[in-house]
């Protein structure tokens, strides 16, 4: 779809499908690992304050959801391809 996109003379339109449906997903998923690893451990990493507020801004913008929805499928792509 990305490649499609950009084919067809659309490279903003595709930059901005990327930002939302991959790259914004896995900054999230990694911002939330960097504040809550060290909170498991009874310390708070630095700049956790500034960096939920940044989280809680763009959180409609990014397609978490749909990202946990295309690896879900991915893998029982997978597993149904190797198993058969």
């Amino acid at each position: 779809m990305l490649m499609g996109f950009y084919q067809q003379g659309h490279p903003t339109l595709a930059a901005i499908v990327l930002a939302t449906t991959q790259l914004g997903p896995l900054f999230q998923i990694a911002a939330l690992l960097y504040m809550l690893v060290p909170m498991r451990a009874g310390r708070q990493a630095p700049g956790t304050g500034n960096l939920f507020r940044f989280l809680t801004h763009v959180r409609p913008w990014t397609l978490v959801e749909v990202f946990s929805l295309r690896i879900r499928s991915m893998h029982t792509l997978t597993l149904h391809l190797v198993l058969h």
